[in-house]
């Protein structure tokens, strides 16, 4: 059983996914991230109230081929995601964000030409949440990750 703690305030930077998925998480597969897994990753001591599954989601902050726009704001604690004018038919109405968004994100940042970081454990934020921008705030900057035959959290600074 393997332990490691990730901080944001740590400041680590991965020049690849696969130097953060492999030793930490134990896999090199980047499954999407809005989807969650057939059978959730736990989190352990889950605080009341957050989603039960989790997935990694690695998101770049700048324009590519995404259809998607992400901004992180300035002290980390909210991702806006978004896409142009004329292709807001590629995200979801709310109803839909109920079923698609019902897990708690450990998100991975690259902004352009830099290495991807740890920007901490993300949930979707209902109430800032609007038709065609999705929301999510930061519940937690440090976790504690378990691997055993499956990766475990633990949020271990959880902002609720």
């Amino acid at each position: 059983m393997k332990t490691t703690i990730l901080k944001v305030s740590d400041h680590l930077g991965f020049s690849q996914k696969v130097g953060y998925l492999k030793p930490y998480f134990g896999t090199g597969d980047m499954q999407p991230a809005t989807i969650p897994r057939k059978t959730p990753w736990v989190i352990d001591n889950k605080p009341e109230g957050i989603p039960t599954g989790w997935v990694i989601w690695s998101t770049k902050l700048y324009s590519n081929s995404s259809k998607y726009y992400n901004i992180l704001n300035n002290d980390g604690s909210f991702i806006q995601e978004y896409v142009p004018d004329d292709q807001e038919d590629y995200l979801y109405s709310i109803e839909e964000k109920d079923q698609r968004f019902k897990c708690t994100r450990v998100v991975f940042v690259q902004e352009k030409g830099d290495c991807w970081r740890f920007a901490g454990v993300f949930v979707l934020d209902y109430e800032q949440t609007r038709p065609y921008v999705h929301v999510f705030k930061r519940i937690a900057t440090e976790i504690k990750i378990t691997l055993e035959d499956e990766p475990r959290i633990e949020l271990l600074d959880y902002q609720g």
